[in-house]
Protein backbone atom coordinates (compact mmCIF):
# COMPACT_ATOMS: atom_id res chain seq x y z
CA UNK A 1 0.00 0.00 0.00
CA UNK A 2 1.36 3.41 -0.93
CA UNK A 3 1.88 6.13 1.64
CA UNK A 4 -0.88 8.40 0.26
CA UNK A 5 -3.37 5.49 0.45
CA UNK A 6 -2.49 4.91 4.11
CA UNK A 7 -2.81 8.62 4.88
CA UNK A 8 -6.15 8.76 3.06
CA UNK A 9 -7.47 5.81 5.11
CA UNK A 10 -6.26 7.44 8.32
CA UNK A 11 -7.98 10.71 7.39
CA UNK A 12 -11.23 8.84 6.71
CA UNK A 13 -10.91 7.09 10.08
CA UNK A 14 -10.61 10.46 11.82
CA UNK A 15 -14.06 11.34 10.56
CA UNK A 16 -16.06 8.14 10.75
CA UNK A 17 -14.79 5.04 12.59
CA UNK A 18 -13.96 4.18 16.19
CA UNK A 19 -12.68 0.92 17.66
CA UNK A 20 -14.38 0.20 20.99
CA UNK A 21 -12.52 -2.21 23.26
CA UNK A 22 -14.00 -1.27 26.66
CA UNK A 23 -17.31 -0.08 28.06
CA UNK A 24 -18.63 1.19 24.71
CA UNK A 25 -18.11 -2.28 23.27
CA UNK A 26 -21.40 -2.98 25.05
CA UNK A 27 -24.15 -1.87 22.66
CA UNK A 28 -26.39 -0.56 25.46
CA UNK A 29 -23.60 1.72 26.70
CA UNK A 30 -22.74 2.83 23.15
CA UNK A 31 -26.38 3.76 22.48
CA UNK A 32 -26.58 5.76 25.73
CA UNK A 33 -23.35 7.61 24.95
CA UNK A 34 -24.43 8.44 21.39
CA UNK A 35 -28.02 9.24 22.37
CA UNK A 36 -29.30 7.08 19.53
CA UNK A 37 -29.53 3.46 18.41
CA UNK A 38 -26.54 2.33 16.36
CA UNK A 39 -27.51 0.12 13.43
CA UNK A 40 -26.05 -3.37 13.16
CA UNK A 41 -24.73 -2.45 9.68
CA UNK A 42 -22.49 0.16 11.29
CA UNK A 43 -20.88 -2.29 13.71
CA UNK A 44 -18.53 -5.21 13.16
CA UNK A 45 -16.40 -7.45 15.33
CA UNK A 46 -12.77 -6.43 15.16
CA UNK A 47 -9.46 -6.76 16.95
CA UNK A 48 -6.16 -4.99 17.46
CA UNK A 49 -2.76 -6.63 17.40
CA UNK A 50 -0.16 -5.78 20.03
CA UNK A 51 -2.48 -4.25 22.65
CA UNK A 52 -4.21 -5.49 25.78
CA UNK A 53 -6.82 -4.07 28.16
CA UNK A 54 -6.00 -3.52 31.82
CA UNK A 55 -8.12 -2.48 34.77
CA UNK A 56 -8.08 1.13 35.89
CA UNK A 57 -7.92 1.75 39.63
CA UNK A 58 -11.37 2.45 41.09
CA UNK A 59 -13.15 2.15 37.73
CA UNK A 60 -15.12 -0.43 35.77
CA UNK A 61 -13.64 0.59 32.40
CA UNK A 62 -10.22 -0.44 31.06
CA UNK A 63 -7.20 1.26 29.58
CA UNK A 64 -5.60 0.02 26.38
CA UNK A 65 -1.88 -0.67 26.75
CA UNK A 66 0.53 -1.57 23.98
CA UNK A 67 2.44 -4.79 24.67
CA UNK A 68 3.33 -5.98 21.14
CA UNK A 69 2.04 -9.54 21.74
CA UNK A 70 -1.65 -9.50 22.76
CA UNK A 71 -4.81 -9.38 20.69
CA UNK A 72 -7.61 -7.12 21.93
CA UNK A 73 -11.16 -7.92 20.85
CA UNK A 74 -13.62 -5.11 20.24
CA UNK A 75 -16.16 -3.54 17.95
CA UNK A 76 -15.45 -1.29 14.98
CA UNK A 77 -18.18 1.33 14.67
CA UNK A 78 -18.55 3.09 11.31
CA UNK A 79 -20.40 6.14 9.99
CA UNK A 80 -20.20 8.21 13.13
CA UNK A 81 -21.34 11.82 12.82
CA UNK A 82 -19.48 14.85 14.20
CA UNK A 83 -22.12 14.97 16.97
CA UNK A 84 -21.46 11.29 17.78
CA UNK A 85 -17.74 11.99 18.04
CA UNK A 86 -18.37 15.00 20.27
CA UNK A 87 -20.59 12.93 22.58
CA UNK A 88 -17.91 10.24 22.80
CA UNK A 89 -15.28 12.88 23.63
CA UNK A 90 -17.57 14.19 26.39
CA UNK A 91 -18.01 10.64 27.73
CA UNK A 92 -14.24 10.09 27.81
CA UNK A 93 -13.94 13.24 29.99
CA UNK A 94 -10.44 14.13 28.84
CA UNK A 95 -8.91 11.05 30.45
CA UNK A 96 -8.46 9.32 27.12
CA UNK A 97 -7.48 10.77 23.76
CA UNK A 98 -7.59 9.30 20.29
CA UNK A 99 -4.92 7.85 18.09
CA UNK A 100 -5.54 6.46 14.62
CA UNK A 101 -4.38 2.85 14.71
CA UNK A 102 -4.72 -0.25 12.54
CA UNK A 103 -7.68 -2.49 13.36
CA UNK A 104 -8.54 -5.83 11.81
CA UNK A 105 -11.93 -7.39 11.17
CA UNK A 106 -12.80 -11.07 11.31
CA UNK A 107 -13.50 -11.08 7.57
CA UNK A 108 -10.43 -9.21 6.34
CA UNK A 109 -6.69 -9.39 7.14
CA UNK A 110 -6.12 -5.98 5.58
CA UNK A 111 -5.86 -3.32 8.32
CA UNK A 112 -8.52 -0.65 8.57
CA UNK A 113 -7.66 2.56 10.37
CA UNK A 114 -9.87 3.80 13.18
CA UNK A 115 -9.79 6.19 16.07
CA UNK A 116 -8.91 4.37 19.27
CA UNK A 117 -9.13 5.95 22.73
CA UNK A 118 -5.86 5.58 24.61
CA UNK A 119 -4.80 6.84 28.04
CA UNK A 120 -3.57 10.43 27.95
CA UNK A 121 -3.93 11.53 31.55
CA UNK A 122 -1.84 10.95 34.66
CA UNK A 123 -5.17 10.80 36.54
CA UNK A 124 -5.70 7.31 35.10
CA UNK A 125 -3.86 4.73 37.21
CA UNK A 126 -3.59 1.48 35.30
CA UNK A 127 -3.36 -1.70 37.37
CA UNK A 128 -1.29 -4.74 36.50
CA UNK A 129 -4.46 -6.79 36.04
CA UNK A 130 -6.15 -7.61 32.75
CA UNK A 131 -9.70 -6.30 32.25
CA UNK A 132 -12.39 -8.83 31.37
CA UNK A 133 -15.29 -7.71 29.15
CA UNK A 134 -17.56 -10.62 30.13
CA UNK A 135 -17.03 -9.91 33.84
CA UNK A 136 -17.76 -6.23 33.19
CA UNK A 137 -21.07 -7.14 31.52
CA UNK A 138 -22.14 -9.22 34.53
CA UNK A 139 -21.80 -6.15 36.78
CA UNK A 140 -22.91 -3.39 34.42
CA UNK A 141 -26.27 -2.36 35.89
CA UNK A 142 -25.05 0.34 38.35
CA UNK A 143 -22.70 1.70 35.69
CA UNK A 144 -25.57 2.06 33.18
CA UNK A 145 -27.38 4.39 35.58
CA UNK A 146 -24.20 6.41 36.14
CA UNK A 147 -23.60 6.79 32.38
CA UNK A 148 -27.21 7.84 31.74
CA UNK A 149 -26.86 10.56 34.38
CA UNK A 150 -23.47 11.67 32.99
CA UNK A 151 -24.73 11.86 29.41
CA UNK A 152 -27.89 13.76 30.43
CA UNK A 153 -25.54 16.64 31.29
CA UNK A 154 -24.17 16.73 27.73
CA UNK A 155 -25.20 19.91 25.90
CA UNK A 156 -25.58 19.75 22.12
Amino acid sequence: MRLFEILEKKELALNTSIFNFGSMRDKQILNIVLGRIVSEQDMEDAYMKGYNTYRVEGQVYPALIQDNVSITEGTLVHNLTPKDLDRIQYYEAGLFGTEVLPVYTKRDDEPKYAQVYVKNSTKVKVLDEEWDFEEYQKNIKPYVKEIKEWMEEYND
